[in-house]
């Protein structure tokens, strides 16, 4: 069995209800510099009640360039994608 420095440095950080707020989102990334050995838990609620949506699943999916990435569906989105079924 081998061990590595990097796994002591390794995060699993948990960021929810971010709906919407994009710059808000950027400057908690800017905070926490996710790296290679993170893991980022998104718990939902991406969209909704915010000025950028967009920009936040934008933002989510180019962190898989940088770090292990996990989303989960919010409620917010399961109600869009009710409504778009209907």
């Amino acid at each position: 069995m081998t061990t590595s420095n990097n796994t002591a440095s390794a995060r699993t950080i948990a960021i929810g209800d971010i709906h919407g707020c994009a710059d808000e989102l950027e400057q908690l990334l800017q905070l926490i510099q996710p790296t290679a050995d993170d893991t980022l838990v998104f718990l939902g609620d991406y969209i909704d009640r915010g000025p950028d949506s967009q920009r936040v699943i934008n933002t989510v999916i180019g962190l898989r360039e940088t770090c292990e990435v996990v989303t989960l569906v919010g409620n917010h989105e399961i109600m869009l994608l009710d409504a778009i079924q209907q």
